[in-house]
């Protein structure tokens, strides 16, 4: 499995469509049912689409968990030049803005189904936006202070819990008010999903940033180099071009061309001549 991640390109188009078919569907169910009149969607749709976000986050965390950061391989290989690896980078941009758009858009969705509003993911957002980095912090605090495994994996997850748990509490309040307690927590345990691949692939799009800015300020150093180096180069060759072009005749006096000093020596020696 590991083998096949770091050599082929083919599971992370396949997690890239998952993604890109959920969200699509999300937006056409609910174009489809404000043209026609808020028709009820099936019970079945629904039930497709959540299950293929899911697969679809499962799969990504799968591939992060097997080989970590080097699943960019395929970006940061290096024997790929910036504008190479700027290029390749462009369907990860569009997956991480498919995933932060989706949880939006599966509101909207599971609302049409519904038939009601109300559902409430900000506090999901910003819990998972708040949580994640503040744990990455804790986790490091409690290895540099010594504590070691599994004690600090256990205060780790115990912690992360009661984050997570206390940052979505209104939403989930909200959620199942409006959609009852199992269509409620069912919502939002898939949101708290959804936000947790993205923030997947935003740690791998910060690598992929990093890299791409360290790159570019390689080749602007290279820029300023040579935009220093080439004016003093001609400089020097004007210089020494116009130096060349000086000669001085036979008395020992300067002009400015090969002609005028041709021209001096001539009338030199038709003045000896003539003496």
């Amino acid at each position: 499995m590991r083998e096949w991640l770091l050599t082929s390109t083919l599971p992370y188009w396949l997690v890239f469509l998952m993604v890109l078919v959920s969200t699509g569907i999300c937006v056409v169910a609910t174009s489809v049912m404000k043209a026609q009149g808020n028709k009820l969607l099936s019970f079945g749709v629904v039930v497709a689409v959540t299950a293929l976000i899911v697969v679809g986050v499962a799969c990504e965390w799968a591939i992060y968990l097997s080989v970590k950061n080097e699943c960019l391989w395929w970006i940061e290989a290096k024997e790929i030049g910036f504008f190479s690896r700027l290029f390749r980078a462009i369907p990860l941009f569009l997956f991480l803005t498919a995933q932060i758009v989706q949880i939006k858009l599966y509101k909207g969705f599971v609302e049409k189904y519904l038939q009601k509003d109300g559902l409430n993911v900000r506090g999901i957002i910003r819990s998972t936006v708040y949580l994640f980095p503040a744990m990455f912090v804790l986790y490091m605090l409690l290895d540099l202070f010594g504590m070691g495994k599994p004690m600090r994996d256990y205060v780790f997850y115990a912690c992360f819990i009661i984050g997570l748990i206390a940052g979505m509490g209104r939403s989930l309040a909200d959620n199942i008010a409006t959609a009852g307690v199992r269509r409620g927590v069912v919502f939002s345990v898939v949101a708290i999903v959804i936000m947790s691949g993205a923030v997947v692939s935003v740690m791998l799009l910060s690598n992929v940033v990093l890299t791409l800015f360290f790159q570019l300020l390689v080749y602007a150093a290279f820029v300023l180099v040579m935009m220093q180096v080439v004016p003093a180069m001609n400089s020097q060759i004007s210089m020494s071009h116009t130096v060349s072009n000086f000669f001085r005749d036979d008395d020992g006096h300067i002009h400015s061309s090969t002609h005028d000093r041709d021209v001096a020596n001539i009338k030199i020696k038709e003045s000896k001549s003539a003496d």
